[in-house]
């Protein structure tokens, strides 16, 4: 009895052997990889989803460069963690009523802690404290990114509110004007 057991199980594995090879030459391809183009095999329909308005906020310490063209700073932000950057070139024009107000003329560059960049624009009033303090409100926009922020739009991309920003004058720069530090923190939204 266990002999035709033994048979009638060779003959089962033969089959299920004898099937798999049936069913892997019929549905082989007779289309070589050289016949595609290179456009099937890297294009990707990637789908965005919905851009979604978070919450973000700053705190943020900073430094005007000594070329008199920016500034670095450091701090934290909700999305990013822990930052690093650059404050990019702008104009400060007084408003003729002791204050002035500086707008960004190129992007400031936010890297957080994983890499991912986001890029944004000022709008801030510098309000005289003291002979060599200010204190500055305004609006950060963001404008784009990189990375996770990839999908934030060059316009609407949302805001924080700056309300409590103090610039103090540390010394002069290289080229006549003045070299500051900036500490402010912030709230707003932003959209990616």
């Amino acid at each position: 009895m266990r002999t035709k057991r033994n048979k009638s199980m060779k003959s089962i594995l033969k089959l299920i052997l004898l099937t798999t090879c049936i069913v892997s030459v019929v549905s082989c391809s007779t289309e070589s990889i050289s016949d595609l183009s290179e456009s099937d095999l890297t294009s990707v329909e990637l789908k965005s989803g919905k851009k979604v308005e978070r919450p973000i906020s700053i705190v943020l310490e900073g430094i005007d460069d000594l070329d008199g063209i920016g500034g670095t700073f450091t701090g934290r932000m909700t999305h990013l963690g822990k930052i690093h950057g650059t404050v990019g070139a702008g104009t400060f024009l007084p408003n003729g009523d002791g204050t002035f107000t500086f707008t960004s003329t190129e992007d400031d560059v936010v890297i957080a802690a994983n890499g991912d960049q986001l890029f944004s624009r000022s709008s801030l009033i510098f309000v005289p404290v003291s002979s060599t303090s200010f204190s500055y409100t305004g609006t950060i926009s963001f404008v784009g990114g990189t990375g996770r922020f990839a999908g934030v739009p060059e316009e609407n991309g949302g805001f924080m509110q700056i309300d409590n920003g103090v610039y103090t004058i540390i010394g002069p720069n290289d080229i006549g004007g003045f070299q500051g530090t900036t500490s402010h923190t912030g709230a707003g939204t932003i959209i990616y």
